[in-house]
């Protein structure tokens, strides 16, 4: 049987978090979040995913309840292909030495 799938990616956020924060906000779909992402929208996610986080600060060890990351897509442009074909349309450059 085939099965296919996503291939979820993201700096900072395991692929964990961000099918737990599609099911919990997105009603499952993943490309909605994407989507609000892409339109700028802040995305909160709660990297400690349910389990304990343990940060060490001065030689000692406390416990997170949640280690939120907040990520949002800035100034995002979006080249196509045949865009950057265009404006690469010189000639390659030849090596004397070959």
């Amino acid at each position: 049987e085939m099965v296919y799938d996503y291939h979820i990616r993201m700096k900072g956020v395991n692929t964990n978090c961000i099918k737990r924060k599609a099911e919990k906000c997105y009603g499952g779909d993943i490309v909605k979040l994407y989507e609000d992402l892409y339109d700028g929208k802040k995305v909160t996610f709660n990297l400690s995913d349910g389990k304990i986080v343990f940060k060490r600060k001065d030689m000692q060890y406390v416990t997170l309840d949640k280690f939120e990351r907040v990520l949002e897509f800035k100034n995002l442009q979006i080249q196509t292909d045949d865009e950057t074909d265009d404006e690469n349309a010189s000639e390659p450059e030849q090596d004397e030495n070959i």
